[in-house]
């Protein structure tokens, strides 16, 4: 029970506006290794960017394929499910995460996350953001579901979202492409 109540005292420091609390709770979790902590580390993907980093790294220190495990594919499940929800944008490490799950659950989140993306500032040069669209996540891990994705990938040809429908159409030829090989 103590054990579990310093867990959850160290993940609400994980979200700090101090990145040197957020390294120490890192530090701190990490040695924990607690599994049960997966579900509630993945919402703070979609956080600043060092409580990110340093979630990632908790989440890496519990079990590097923790995405397979059945926590961690649930908590992507919800979190996708909660942010599409919202017409919010997923962001691209949890939508690579849902890729490697491997869970054919994760694919109609990712048509509509797909759906829901803009062109947003995805870098910057120095001096100047870098505008674009964050699709190449989608395309990798639509693609590593195979010819599964098909059905789910199909309707986003259709699309209003003309990144979306780009994106269907890229991985569709992509999949055509390995089918051939296969085959072939």
């Amino acid at each position: 029970m103590l054990r579990r109540l310093k867990s959850w005292w160290l993940l609400r420091k994980l979200q700090s506006n101090c990145p040197s609390t957020v390294e120490a709770a890192e530090k701190s979790l990490s040695t924990l290794a607690e599994p049960s902590l997966i579900p509630a580390l993945i919402p703070l993907l979609g956080e600043r960017w060092h409580v990110k980093c340093a979630a990632w790294q908790v989440l890496e220190s519990i079990d590097p394929n923790w995405e397979k495990t059945a926590p961690g594919t649930a908590g992507l499940l919800r979190f996708a499910e909660r942010v599409n929800a919202k017409q919010g944008q997923l962001p691209s490490d949890v939508v690579e995460a849902l890729g490697r799950s491997g869970d054919p659950r994760a694919l109609p989140c990712l048509a509509v996350a797909l759906e829901n993306v803009q062109e947003c500032a995805i870098g910057s040069d120095g001096d100047n953001e870098i505008w674009g669209v964050p699709n190449e996540p989608f395309k990798r891990a639509l693609a590593s579901f195979g010819s599964a994705a098909i059905p789910t990938i199909r309707p986003l040809l259709a699309s209003k979202n003309e990144y979306a429908k780009s994106a269907a159409r890229e991985v569709l030829a992509v999949l055509k492409k390995a089918e051939k090989h296969c085959h072939g």
